[in-house]
């Protein structure tokens, strides 16, 4: 079996078990049993059951953020599309942002990832607008949690209109420029 191969199954597993349960409740022994490769392989791809339900989340939505990367998209299709294929997932995407307050949680991983990405996007930012993404993902972040958590009752479309208008003007002035 290649690495690809082992993520895969580690990676299928778990969304079908966390279909059922929230992440939390997930041992990695349970996964590891369920996918049928060793808890050895396991940690050799995955530090945690919170990175393994990360690289899930990125593996769902690298072709979405390749297509916005490649500006096939806008950011606000790009929004739409990422929302829209957490719908797709819904109960797996609601059983693992239930726990989003622990220490190690899925959240916390997605966050950084969303900041990372949107400084890259802008290119070198100095310390105040570091702070001032970090509040705008934190602020899209906890509201797309709660969507998710909430059983996604608004749009995607909705959600992503929510995103347009929340960034800061800075942001906006900064995404015109670039």
């Amino acid at each position: 079996m290649t690495a690809i191969d082992s993520r895969n199954r580690f990676a299928n597993t778990l969304k079908e078990l966390a279909a059922k349960k929230t992440l939390e409740k997930i041992t990695t022994e349970e996964i590891v049993k369920a996918a049928g490769v060793s808890r050895q392989t396991f940690y050799k791809f995955f530090s945690d059951k919170y990175d393994l339900a990360f690289w899930c989340y990125q593996r769902d939505m690298a072709p979405v953020i390749q297509e916005y990367t490649d500006v096939k998209i806008s950011f606000h299709e790009m929004n739409v599309r990422m929302l829209e294929m957490l719908q797709q997932e819904k109960n797996f995407y609601r059983n693992v942002f239930a726990h989003y307050e622990v220490q190690n949680s899925f959240f916390r991983q997605y966050h950084r990832f969303s900041c990372d990405n949107t400084v890259s996007f802008f290119g070198r930012v100095d310390k105040k607008m570091r702070a001032i993404i970090d509040l705008y993902c934190y602020g899209c972040n906890l509201a797309m949690l709660n969507w998710v958590v909430g059983g996604m009752k608004e749009s995607p479309e909705f959600m992503a209109e929510l995103f347009d208008l929340s960034l800061p003007d800075c942001l906006k002035r900064m995404a015109s420029e670039g």
